[in-house]
């Protein structure tokens, strides 16, 4: 097959118009030769355990590479490519320093993450430029068109790392960084370049992506609902995508359109809702079909069996699966009204917190003795994991906080901190309110967190009006059960009848007959359906037995 012509097709106005690339200015880098030789001594010989050091060099050096002027195209890629492998170990590195934290980042760590996306965004820019270039050559060869390849895939890679990350620290994106993905995926198509597939050492499960299959991850990625997920599940989803992206496709948008989810092109937007599209119809208008994804997900949440699907990463957690299954089958739109509100709020965060505030700071085995300071037999079996999630030692005390609600709907709240936010405040965790006015607790989850103009913001989820302590067992093939562990019962105040209970995620599961502490007496329940479910707590119906199970 002939190489495309490199001239440019998409009209009179050069592609990156407007995106901000840095000029090409410099004649020389100030740390070391420009020469592939040069430049792969040079970084051979940095002290590769001195992050801090590696890092300030890079983030020198990069905008002096983006700046270099006397190169081509293909001589910047050269560079770029050989740099790539040691920036991105740096990134690495600094990502150790900001993620798997609290979402209050310390100075030190909102530095490192603002150096890590500075250094990305500079890759990115670096293989733009050297797009630009290329295009601007009008050569039709094999190699330049080669290389071509290989600069669009870089960069539209490098991009969806940049929102990866954003998503991960719950914080907006970058600026044109929308654009700039639909800017580089339309000059793939018109160069018919968009199905190369390019080597790529820094994936996890594929050797090889295309241009196309990175924008599309990068679509998959903005329809996830990521600031209701963990950072550890946002990972898990996102090199899930690498496979993913290979399964969905766009087509133009039509009004009769079954596809939930639409793009603008032309935009620096990413997928919206088809129906919040107010517009007229337009040619850079596209549909995503995910209709091949979702048979492949439901299936897999449908089997009972343990075999492994080759597409689903061992580790996807169901209620990841259940949540990416919820969210791109049907939109999700807030229905209630919200009112502006200043209201402080008492909260506690987290199950253990919530249920020894409900029970008054007592030991949880004297609770489990209704109120006798004897240790009870209730708590003195089971294996280490159950030992472990029953451990008698003092809550943390930032767990308890007052906080400040901006608005308020019959179905929950938005809360927001301007100071430090506790390390327990994160997306499926349960927490427990007190509004001012009220005698009661109401019982909570979060459901998305963002970071933004200097506070933290969380959306709280009602789950019940009113929450009450209590703990459960499950039973054992022996008949004998396991310790009991710390559980809340939630019901409406106004309602003496209990609707639904939530427990530590382990050891529990739907269907499962358990044993139900509350006031003092057990007796026989079973879990019924799953309501919900993170990595620390699920939410299930339940109804109680007559007899033992």
């Amino acid at each position: 097959m002939a190489a495309p012509i490199l001239n440019h097709i998409t009209g009179n106005q050069p592609p990156f118009t407007g995106l901000q690339l840095p000029p090409q200015s410099l004649k020389e880098l100030s740390l070391c030769g420009h020469k592939p030789r040069q430049l792969q001594t040079w970084l051979e010989e940095l002290p590769a355990t001195k992050l801090k050091h590696i890092s300030v060099v890079f983030y020198k050096l990069l905008p002096e590479v983006n700046q270099l002027n006397g190169i081509s195209g293909s001589q910047r890629l050269g560079l770029l490519t050989i740099l790539r492998p040691y920036v991105n170990r740096c990134i690495d590195g600094l990502a150790d320093e900001f993620l798997k934290q609290p979402l209050s980042l310390d100075q030190r760590a909102t530095k490192m993450a603002a150096i890590a996306q500075a250094l990305q965004r500079h890759l990115c820019d670096g293989y733009m430029i050297s797009c630009q270039q290329l295009i601007e050559t009008g050569k039709s060869s094999v190699s330049i068109s080669a290389e071509l390849s290989i600069s669009l895939y870089y960069a539209i890679h490098g991009l969806s790392q940049l929102l990866f990350r954003s998503y991960q620290l719950f914080i907006p994106h970058p600026p044109l960084l929308w654009k700039k993905l639909h800017v580089l995926y339309q000059l793939a198509l018109d160069y018919q370049l968009e199905n190369n597939q390019i080597q790529d050492n820094l994936l996890e499960s594929r050797a090889s992506l295309s241009a196309q299959q990175a924008y599309y991850r990068a679509l998959l990625l903005a329809c996830s609902h990521t600031n209701q997920l963990r950072q550890i599940d946002t990972f898990h989803l996102y090199r899930a995508l690498e496979q993913w992206s290979t399964m969905i496709t766009l087509k133009p948008a039509r009004n009769d359109d079954s596809d939930i989810y639409w793009i603008d092109r032309k935009s620096d937007c990413g997928p919206f809702y088809q129906k919040r599209y107010t517009g007229l119809p337009s040619n850079s208008l596209y549909s995503l079909n995910l209709r091949d994804l979702l048979d492949l997900l439901t299936s897999h949440k449908a089997t009972v069996s343990d075999k492994i699907i080759e597409a689903i990463p061992l580790h996807f957690r169901q209620s990841l699966l259940s949540h990416l299954l919820d969210v791109w089958q049907a939109p999700h739109e807030r229905h209630q009204a919200r009112r502006q509100t200043n209201m402080e709020l008492e909260v506690y965060i987290g199950l253990k917190a919530a249920h020894n505030q409900l029970i008054q700071g007592m030991l949880f085995s004297t609770y489990l003795n209704n109120g006798e300071e004897t240790k009870s037999a209730l708590t003195m079996e089971g294996d280490y994991i159950a030992a472990m999630a029953n451990h008698e030692s003092d809550v943390d005390s930032r767990t308890h906080c007052y906080v400040t609600a901006t608005d308020i709907s019959d179905q929950g709240f938005c809360l927001r901190w301007t100071s430090a936010v506790p390390p327990q405040v994160k997306s499926g965790e349960v927490i427990l309110l007190k509004q001012p006015e009220f005698d009661y607790w109401q019982a909570g989850t979060i459901r998305w967190i963002q970071r933004l103009n200097g506070g933290t913001y969380a959306g709280i989820q009602i789950l019940a009006g009113y929450a009450e302590a209590s703990a459960a067992s499950t039973w054992l093939s022996d008949g004998s059960t396991t310790p009991f562990f710390r559980t809340l019962l939630l019901r409406d105040p106004e309602s003496s009848s209990t609707s639904s209970l939530i427990t530590p995620t382990i050891p529990f599961t739907a269907q499962q007959s358990i044993q139900l502490y509350r006031e003092g007496a057990s007796e026989p329940a079973k879990l019924l359906k799953l309501l919900s479910g993170s990595g620390t707590i699920s939410h299930y119906t339940f109804k109680r037995l007559q007899d033992h199970p």
